[in-house]
């Protein structure tokens, strides 16, 4: 049995993947943007994607700063508040957390070639 596509999840993701940067991108700024309540955005994300909205929004972030990772050019700092992070000891416990090493760890890796697919993707 698969999930009819839902123009509201549609959307609601489009929001996360778009303005991810945020740092105050709230589960309330994506409802209102809808003009549905917490609850049924909450409710649509969980039925199409699996993940609640903060997981959803953690991916989208992490997605993104393992991209910039590659760039040995940008700080652990400038990339922690470019994917919308507050706080880059925010951004380090979440990064460990999905991947299961630091970012710096993950760059090392990354940069040495040595990186088999440390990282996993939840929802994509």
């Amino acid at each position: 049995m698969s999930i009819a596509p839902n123009p509201h999840a549609a959307r609601a993701t489009h929001i996360i993947d778009t303005r991810f940067a945020e740092p105050n991108l709230s589960l309330r700024t994506v409802a209102r943007a809808l003009g549905l309540s917490t609850q049924h955005v909450c409710r649509i994300l969980k039925h199409h994607t699996g993940l609640t909205f903060a997981n959803l929004l953690r991916n989208v972030r992490l997605r993104e700063a393992r991209r910039l990772l590659d760039d040995p050019s940008c700080s652990m700092k400038a990339i922690a508040y470019q994917v919308g992070f507050r706080y880059p000891s925010q951004f380090t416990r979440a990064f460990r957390h999905d991947c299961g090493i630091s970012p710096s760890e993950y760059r090392r890796r990354r940069i040495g070639g040595s990186l088999c697919d440390v990282h996993h993707e939840q929802a994509m």
